[in-house]
């Protein structure tokens, strides 16, 4: 009986480890990404603002905050972040280009530019209304902090971003822990109804 109980708490207690480990939960470096702490986090020009009532034409993507802009061209806000030098990140966020923008009102010219550690690493064109999510992964640092910036170039009506999230990806040794984590979980998880089929032991 004791037996049993061991293995059953070594399982649970297996279990929770990866949960809390740092593969099982990444945090965003990003402060404020929602932005329902209002500008906080961010550094904002030429018009960006947090809306608490995002205008008609966009409509809330998630909560009661967005970032938002109807800049006419090139209107930056960003955020430097605390990163590590040589590992990699992946960048999220959710964006909604209005109707009909871009430079000079072009219809589906480019409407915003996405900047990491100086570099352009994306650049989403106008287009009709709606919320989309885009992914970038394996972003490279060269320093302790990095610069990430969104660049309007908007014409013709309002825009919206939300949920900007950057995450470390994972040290391959990370992913090794965590399967052999999961392989040990699941190897107790079967000795432990073994043994409650074996039933009660003399000294139970």
């Amino acid at each position: 009986m004791r037996i049993r109980s061991f293995s059953a708490a070594a399982t649970i207690a297996g279990f929770f480890a990866i949960v809390a480990s740092p593969a099982g939960a990444a945090t965003s470096l990003v402060t404020n990404g929602d932005f329902e702490a209002g500008s906080t986090g961010w550094n904002f020009y030429g018009a960006w603002g947090p809306l608490d009532t995002p205008a008609p034409d966009l409509g809330s993507y998630q909560g009661n905050f967005i970032g938002s802009t109807s800049c006419n061209f090139s209107c930056p806000l960003d955020q430097i972040l605390p990163t590590e030098t040589g590992q990699k990140y992946n960048l999220s966020f959710a964006y909604n280009a209005g109707y009909i923008s871009g430079p000079a009102g072009i219809p589906g010219g480019i409407d915003l530019q996405v900047y990491w550690d100086g570099v352009l690493v994306k650049e989403i064109l106008g287009g009709p209304l709606g919320w989309s999510t885009f992914s970038l992964r394996d972003l490279a640092v060269s320093s302790s902090s990095t610069e990430l910036q969104f660049v309007a170039n908007h014409v013709g009506s309002r825009m919206g971003l939300d949920l900007v999230s950057v995450t470390a990806v994972p040290e391959p040794d990370t992913w090794l822990m965590l399967i052999f984590g999961f392989v040990g979980v699941g190897v107790m998880a079967r000795l432990s109804r073994r043994l409650s089929l074996i039933g009660p032991t003399a000294n139970g």
